[in-house]
């Protein structure tokens, strides 16, 4: 659509960055597509964490009216934390590649493709952009510089998973 014989779609924007040796990166970031976020959520279903029984002071499995057990969830099982530490990080990494994928400075040695991956290979096939992403000596601070960018560049007001996200990057 265009009105007044213009387009008003958000245009690819240069941003630069201090890398973790402290050189000047100019990168070219495209805003990230409508539907993005919905396609993230169908690409990286949340998992649930584990139940278990609440426990009353004497030690007894507490019950509700009915008599059921009352169970809650554990967020803090070690397994539970790895699996949303690995979707962070898969989530963090399409951030950044979905935005810098079209940059012709960039090259990437994996080149997922979103409409090909499904819940189950996604973040795998994102994990091998957090390696890349590491591996080219991009540390939790400068992922973090370059997803506030994109998402500045995307129009959108911030976001807590992305904060959340950066953090699983090793240093």
């Amino acid at each position: 659509m265009q009105i007044n014989g213009k387009s008003f779609r958000p245009q690819p924007q240069a941003v630069t960055i201090k890398a973790s040796n402290g050189e000047e990166v100019i990168l070219t970031v495209t805003p990230l597509p409508v539907g993005y976020h919905e396609r993230d959520r169908a690409l990286f279903p949340e998992p649930i964490p584990p139940s278990q029984f609440v426990v009353g002071h004497g030690g007894k499995v507490m019950r509700g009216p009915s008599g059921k057990a009352i169970t809650e969830e554990n967020d803090r099982d070690p397994g539970y934390q790895a699996a949303m530490l690995r979707l962070f990080r898969a989530k963090a990494a399409r951030l950044i590649y979905v935005a810098l994928r079209d940059d012709a400075t960039v090259a990437w040695d994996a080149a997922p493709e979103d409409d090909q991956l499904t819940a189950q290979t996604a973040t795998e096939a994102y994990a091998a952009i957090a390696d890349e992403l590491e591996s080219a000596g991009f540390g939790p601070a400068q992922l973090l510089a370059l997803s506030r960018l994109i998402n500045e560049v995307s129009g959108n007001t911030g976001s807590e998973a992305v904060e959340a996200a950066i953090g699983t990057f090793r240093a």
